[in-house]
C-alpha cells in the first residue's frame, strides 16, 4: 500500500530537488533545533536543580506562564535576553561550541 503525501510534502520534496531551497532549508531546521536543545537543556538544568516553573518565574520576576510558555510553546522563538535571565536564575553560562565540519558545510552553503 503506497503512502499518501499531503500537497504539502509533495511541494517540498519537490523542493528539495532546489540546492538552493534545500540549503536554506537545512538551515532553518538546524537553527530550530538548536532552539530546540537549548530550551530544552534549560529545562534540564531547571529539574536538576530541584526548581519548579513557578519558582524559576518568582526568581525572574516573571509570570508564571510566561516560565511554562517559554518552555513548552510549539514555536519557540526567544530572544537571547530570556535565555540568557534564565541561565543566570538557574546558576549557568551560555557557551558556543563549535559545529562539525558537515553542519559547518551546511551553513555555508546556505
Amino acid at each position: 500500500m503506497a503512502k499518501f503525501k499531503s500537497a504539502f510534502y509533495q511541494d517540498l520534496e519537490k523542493n528539495l530537488k532546489n540546492p538552493e531551497f534545500a540549503a536554506a532549508y537545512q538551515l532553518e531546521a538546524m537553527r530550530i533545533k538548536m532552539i530546540d536543545d537549548l530550551i530544552n537543556q534549560l529545562d534540564d538544568a531547571r529539574a536538576l536543580e530541584g526548581m519548579s516553573k513557578t519558582e524559576l518565574a518568582l526568581s525572574l520576576q516573571q509570570e508564571p506562564a510566561n516560565i511554562r510558555r517559554f518552555f513548552t510553546a510549539k514555536r519557540r522563538n526567544p530572544t537571547i535576553s530570556s535565555l540568557i535571565d534564565i541561565s543566570l536564575a538557574l546558576g549557568f553560562r551560555i557557551k558556543l561550541e563549535p559545529l562539525s565540519k558537515a553542519e559547518k558545510k551546511q551553513t555555508q552553503a546556505a
